[in-house]
């Protein structure tokens, strides 16, 4: 089992709301993740496993501070 960490792209999204979809009640939408890939202070990354999205995570960094 191979698995890469990659900065997410927009091609990751329709993957990501899909996740989304199936693990929370309130879920992301197609358009909000979107936004946060132009957010300069956010960061978001997948984790992909046979040449799909098997996991993402996201922080917002701040005044050299990270959440």
């Amino acid at each position: 089992m191979n698995i890469k960490i990659i900065k997410m792209s927009k091609e990751h999204i329709n993957s990501v709301v899909n996740l989304e979809n199936e693990c929370f009640s309130e879920p992301w939408s197609f358009e909000g993740i979107l936004q946060e890939l132009s957010n300069d202070k956010a960061y978001f990354i997948v984790a992909i496993m046979d040449n799909k999205v098997a996991g993402y995570t996201g922080m917002y960094c701040i005044y050299g501070d990270c959440y």
